[in-house]
């Protein structure tokens, strides 16, 4: 069993998002575990954006094998800031969570690469919640897509600076201007890491103010 199903059910680490009759973006689906979890928990339609192959492939058989084909959407793109085609590394489906978010050198998977606004549009989305675990690419779209990021209420992401070389406060910094922002999950953290830093990685929670 992946890690990260472990994670996603058994530490329950997005308990604390409010998904209830909500639509659900969920970059960086993996294998489904975050989505089905959405799903159970009441959310009124998950779209789970998945570019690697492999880990797209079970996260459409795991779909049909909970009988939620009617709930989640999934998706085999990349999102980022524009639009186009990025190549990525070929990795087993393991290691597909933990691949960072760029192109690769040499050899890779070339994947379609949308906009956050451009899936929006196209499937006619409530912009409710907006779950980020991608390697690095929620530096990208929070620096350089915020419009489109911005329309979402409930933004949750784990951020990885030590991917991106750039402190979790510059997406603070931004957020902040129209968010009330929170770290969360930090027992989780130091549960499974003892030498964790949060300088590093960590998980944050941004709710729109009215």
């Amino acid at each position: 069993m992946y890690r990260e199903i472990l994670a996603t059910f058994e530490d329950e680490e997005y308990k604390f998002i409010d998904v209830k009759n909500k639509h659900v973006i969920d970059i960086g689906a993996f294998v489904g575990d975050t989505a089905i979890y959405f799903a159970i928990k009441g959310a009124k339609k998950v779209y789970a954006i998945e570019p690697h192959p492999a880990a797209y492939e079970e996260l459409v058989e795991n779909i049909r094998i909970n009988d939620l084909e009617g709930k989640i959407v999934p998706l085999n793109i990349a999102v980022g800031d524009k639009e186009g085609y990025i190549i990525i590394s070929n990795v087993e489906t393991k290691q597909a969570p933990v691949t960072l978010f760029k192109e690769s050198e040499g050899n890779g998977i070339k994947v379609k690469m949308g906009t956050l606004n451009n899936v929006i549009k196209k499937y006619n989305l409530e912009t409710n919640v907006l779950k980020m675990d991608c390697e690095g690419c929620e530096y990208n779209l929070i620096l350089n897509d915020y419009e489109a990021v911005s329309k979402f209420d409930q933004l949750a992401f784990e951020y990885h600076a030590y991917n991106t070389g750039m402190p979790v406060y510059k997406l603070i910094e931004l957020l902040e201007r129209e968010y009330n922002c929170e770290f969360v999950d930090e027992h989780i953290y130091r549960k499974n890491d003892p030498n964790w830093d949060k300088n590093k990685i960590g998980m944050l929670y941004c709710v729109k103010r009215k």
